[in-house]
């Protein structure tokens, strides 16, 4: 057959010229000789017909069948090798048309065996005419593989696959197939050309030994990517081909002499009687077992009998499980092997591995070969949807996954022999697997017809595993903080769903925090979309992916526990989901002998909600937690580094929460501010946002404002900043700076601002007071200049340059006051929209009796701010009609007001009830010194004034005065049943 493909080597190209199979070799002659080369396969095919314009088509009407795709299945897919070394490489190809596997691995295949040429006599029906008609003959058709090594100076492959390893380095070796299909005559339809490509390393052994007095190390750190070769002393070989390991690990292997191999692994060598013990050793491959199988060349020990040639199995010492799920030790049959020799002639065993699934991970191992033939024939296994993982027999358990999982042992031959053997000895179990890492051991019968061996698996319970159950997850009933930190959660329905004759099996349970949802794999595995590796934590601003606790044991028959978790430092726990898995430990079918845990049932978790119903007090270095009027936490502020951290300034609003309630914001000293996560009432983290004085915070959506200011240092550096809170988004905890106008920032602003109020309607609003004097409490007579009131509407803030601008008249609206009034604003509080009308309260430092005052402004239906802000005082002397105020008993009169509050009385009608910041020193008869004084009762106290915004408002009067005492602060809760109030005594 012609090539379908014609090579230009003067422009580097080829071209298709033709349909069918082509091999395509590069080669070099390299500067010191060596020939290499490259090889890629390609099937050329003719293009399809396109459909025609004129008739329906919906992509079936013109489908052909696809040519099978084929893929040589090639064992091992890496390899690593010594000088000198040899391995065959077994080769096997999927009929696509099949479940069962063709040895490909000679040089050819017989597809159609050739037909001779034939004579054959016709006779005419009609006219009775005979004649001869000679049929040519066919020739036979083969399939056909080829192996092909990139350099031949590191390697050599025979026809048949067998490797010769002759000096150090690295090269590919592709196989090639080329498939042929036939028809009945022997005409060929088709053929199909593919490769698969493995990576051999050559290198010399790494020596290894378990003797302190020589140089040569106990292990070998070998990298996953690289793979090596590892070699006692005694001689013993591990062979890592690349990518095997999952990790780089320390690796070693060292013999176990036979004499000593009870006091070394706690086991005698299995059926003394049938198997004969060739060596024994122990191998270290790190605590992962490796994604193939090693390679594995060991030096025997006895010699006794053992002919070139023979075939040996290697086991692993380990577990398996009788009926009652008690375990027992045994040897697994892991691998197969044959005898050979080694560079200096001596006897060595080397793994074969499939159909067998090979030596995969750290352990005891044995070689043995049967002493006996019993001359068995094929060996079935067969029962009913069951999934057999392992047979076992006294001391014994071979396991049927791999390719041996495909209903028979074909290809096992000393492994189906030993079954043979003590299938007549012994009794025979099952183990099955199930969902959910559940399983189960079950009798098998035997029955011996015409030399072939017959495994019948017998059931022990009916029904569908334990894991079909609806109500499969554990349950997190409560979750409370304990005084040392932990976090004690409450669990129930614990235990897996069992069926009458199941083995029990230890249970326990896992748990992960998480900010999102985690899905969990069949081996207890969490990820998620921005985690994928549960071993590591994550940590994105207060946001947490860690594993908390594993495996906390299950008492048999408990179905209630509680379990407490240490959980990490510096996180907001109310902003994560706490889950939870069940576990099983069962028998570990990648690893045969060892015992794993996979997870069991559905997950159960919890969302970590933040607590509500409590009251926030600040102190000078701790932050108060109240409910019901008594202390329930006292959380010390920190800095990140653990260090101390006061609160002190001047402060408006000090506290803020997020709209979700789980994190809680307060103002600290200079531009600290610290975050409290409120379901576990501890410190999340502190954050600063530069130097100056956090006078005021506020929160809208995702969006932390904060005020800078003082009442010391009238240098106007002072800011408006907004913080990302956002703890979702990578610019968490972000700043940025608000770009005010001129009038209202810097030199105009020269002790900053002082607080802030927010309104949500149509637009989001934010109100902001700015005084141009010292707000501090003094004898000296106040300035008449006015102070800074203004509004933003925050929907039209613009960003440019990582800033937001505020500057533009739909952002910003600045209050006039009236002459000589307004001069000292300082808290400022919203009372909603009511209509079309955004209200405001604020109070005035320096307004004495008069320093409440209401703002209105006018929206449009849209939201926007309209017209000019309107501002009207609030008189509270407290005098009653034709009387001097200072002439009553108690003077009522609101001396200096703070942080007014509106309420609404179940009358309909509002109030607005302002603190009074009251100063004896200030006071006219102080300043008076009339003697008098003393039989007046003057103090702080709390002023009430009826219907605030309506034409005429109505000042009520107070509450009686405390004498020596300051109302700083009024706060409303509990959905305004409840006022707190901030007494102080001068000077404290």
């Amino acid at each position: 057959m012609p090539s379908p493909l014609q090579v230009d080597d003067t422009r580097d190209m080829f071209h298709a010229t033709g349909v069918g199979p082509a091999l395509l070799v590069a080669e070099r002659v390299d500067h010191d000789g060596r020939l290499v080369q490259a090889v890629r396969t390609i099937n050329v095919r003719a293009a399809g017909l396109p459909p025609d314009a004129n008739e329906s088509y919906d992509g079936s009407d013109y489908a052909t069948e696809g040519t099978p795709i084929i893929e040589p299945n090639v064992y091992p897919a890496a390899l690593t090798l010594t000088p000198g070394d040899t391995r065959q490489l077994k080769v096997h190809l999927m009929d696509p048309f099949g479940d069962q596997q063709a040895d490909i691995h000679t040089p050819r295949q017989t597809i159609f065996p050739g037909e001779p040429a034939a004579l054959e006599s016709y006779t005419d029906p009609d006219s009775g005419d005979s004649f001869e008609i000679i049929i040519p003959a066919a020739p036979p058709v083969y399939s056909g593989t080829r192996y092909l090594v990139s350099d031949a100076s590191v390697a050599t492959l025979a026809d048949d696959g067998l490797i010769t390893a002759l000096k150090a380095g690295d090269v590919s070796i592709s196989i090639v197939h080329l498939a042929s299909s036939v028809d009945v005559y022997g005409q060929i339809g088709e053929q199909i050309i593919a490769q698969t490509d493995i990576r051999l390393r050559v290198q010399n052994a790494q020596l290894t030994d378990d003797d302190a007095t020589t140089d040569a190390p106990a292990g070998i750190t070998i990298a996953a990517d690289q793979g090596g070769v590892v070699q006692a002393a005694s001689g013993e070989t591990v062979m890592i081909g690349a990518g095997a390991l999952t990790a780089d690990a320390l690796v070693s292997i060292n013999r176990i002499a036979l004499a000593d191999l009870i006091a070394e692994t706690g086991m005698a060598a299995p059926e003394p009687g049938i198997l004969q013990a060739l060596g024994a050793f122990r191998l270290d491959l790190g605590e992962e077992p490796t994604s193939i199988p090693v390679q594995l060349a060991i030096t025997l020990q006895d010699h006794t009998g053992v002919e070139i040639g023979d075939e040996v199995l290697f086991l692993r010492r380990g577990t398996a499980p009788d009926a009652a799920g008690a375990m027992h030790d045994k040897w697994w049959v892991v691998d197969n092997g044959f005898v050979g020799t080694n560079a200096q002639g001596h006897l060595v065993a080397r793994t074969a591995s499939p159909p067998y699934k090979g030596v995969s991970a750290s352990g005891d191992l044995l070689l043995v070969k049967t002493s006996t033939n019993s001359q068995t024939g094929a060996v079935t296994i067969k029962g009913a949807g069951l999934d057999v993982f392992a047979l076992t027999m006294n001391s014994l358990a071979i396991s049927t996954a791999g390719d041996l999982a495909s209903g028979g042992l074909a290809g096992a031959g000393a492994a189906t022999n030993l079954i043979g053997i003590l299938a007549g000895l012994s009794e025979i179990q099952a183990i099955s697997l199930e969902f959910g890492g559940v399983y189960q051991v079950v009798p098998v019968a035997k029955s011996l017809d015409k030399g072939e061996l017959t495994l019948t698996i017998g059931s022990t319970a009916a029904g569908s595993a334990a894991t079909s159950d609806a109500n499969t997850a554990p349950v997190i009933t409560a979750v409370r903080m304990l005084a040392s930190g932990k976090l004690q959660l409450t669990l129930e329905n614990l235990q897996p769903v069992t069926l009458p004759g199941r083995p029990a099996q230890a249970a326990a349970l896992r748990f992960w925090l998480s900010p999102e949802e985690l899905k969990i794999d069949h081996l207890g595995k969490a990820a998620s979309a921005r985690w994928s590796d549960d071993d590591q934590s994550l940590r994105d601003g207060l946001r947490l992916w860690q594993k908390v606790a594993d495996l906390e044991a299950v008492a048999p028959g408990t179905d209630r526990m509680t379990v407490d978790i240490a959980i990490p430092q510096q996180f907001a726990l109310g902003l994560h989901t706490l889950t939870v898995q069940r576990m099983l430990q069962t028998v570990d079918p990648t690893v045969p002998g060892s015992t794993r845990w996979l997870a069991n049932g559905e997950t159960g978790s919890v969302r970590l909600e933040g607590e509500a119903d409590f009251s926030v007090v600040t102190q000078a270095n701790m932050i108060q937690i109240f409910r019901n009027g008594q202390i329930v936490k006292e959380i010390p502020c920190l800095y990140a580094n653990g260090n101390p951290a006061g609160i002190s300034g001047s402060k408006t609003d000090q506290i803020a929460f997020s709209l979700d309630n789980r994190l809680l914001f307060v103002a600290g000293a200079y531009g600290d501010i610290h975050v409290i996560d409120t379901a576990t009432m501890t410190l999340a983290t502190s954050f600063s946002v530069g130097t100056a004085n956090v006078s005021s915070l506020a929160v809208s959506g995702q969006s932390l404002y904060v005020a800078e200011g003082g009442y010391h240092d009238p240098g106007g550096k002072y800011r408006l900043l907004r913080v990302n809170i956002d703890e979702t988004d990578a610019d968490f905890l972000s700043i940025q700076q608000l770009v005010l106008p001129a009038a209202v920032s810097g030199r105009n602003a020269p002790y900053g601002y002082v607080d802030m109020a927010l309104t949500h309607g149509a637009h989001t609003y934010l109100a902001v007071t700015a005084s141009q004097q010292s707000l501090g409490v003094s004898m000296a007579r106040s300035q008449p200049d006015g102070g800074k009131v203004f509004i933003l509407d925050l929907d039209h803030l613009r960003e440019s340059n990582g800033r937001l601008v505020a500057t533009g008249p739909d952002a910003f609206l600045q209050v006039d006051f009236p002459a000589r009034q307004g001069k000292g604003p300082q808290f400022i509080s919203s009372a909603g929209i009511k209509g079309n009308t955004l209200r405001f309260l604020l109070s005035d430092a320096f307004d004495q009796d008069a320093g409440l005052a209401t703002l209105t402004v006018e929206l449009s239906d849209s939201g926007k701010l309209t017209g000019a802000p309107a501002f009207r005082q609030v008189a509270m002397s407290g005098a009653l009609p034709g009387t001097n105020r200072r002439d009553g008993s108690y003077q009522l009169n609101i001396q200096r007001a703070q942080s007014p509050a509106v309420v609404t009385a179940l009358d309909g009608n509002e109030y607005a009830l302002v603190a009074d910041y009251f100063f004896d020193f200030v006071d006219p008869l102080y300043a008076l010194d009339d003697p008098r004084n003393g039989g007046r009762q003057m103090g702080g106290k709390l002023g009430i004034i009826k219907n605030p915004f309506a034409a005429s408002p109505e000042y009520l009067g107070a509450t009686s005065p405390i004498i020596g005492a300051n109302f700083s602060r009024l706060q409303l809760s509990d959905g305004g049943t409840t006022l707190w109030a901030d007494i102080r005594y001068w000077p404290t």
